[in-house]
């Protein structure tokens, strides 16, 4: 039985088993998880359809996570976006010596 405060939103229903959380538009939500700082790593359910066909239903899995697990999500965060830097040098740089080095063809 699905759980309501009276307004016109509703919460999907949620039981154990094979029972799946559906969004408002009956499609079975999509697990996804948050890369934004203050929620990194935390889980949500949202509805599965593409950003302009959505429904509004959000709903998540996961408690808040504590000061210390925020701390280590954005150190991740910025480690991942320091590693995506580097590869993209490294691109330019492999790009760079296969056009000086013209007879290097791999």
């Amino acid at each position: 039985m699905p759980l309501s405060d009276g307004s016109s939103c509703r919460r999907p229903q949620v039981s154990c088993g094979r029972s799946r959380i559906r969004c408002y538009c009956g499609e079975e939500a999509t697990l996804r998880m948050s890369w934004k700082v203050v929620m990194f790593g935390r889980r949500f359910f949202k509805c599965p359809k593409m950003q302009h066909e959505q429904c509004s239903f959000f709903d998540w899995l996961d408690n808040p996570k504590c000061q210390w697990s925020r701390e280590v999500g954005q150190k991740v965060q910025d480690k991942i976006l320091k590693l995506e830097d580097e590869i993209k040098e490294l691109k330019l740089n492999e790009e760079y010596l296969r056009k000086s080095l013209g007879w290097l063809d791999m």
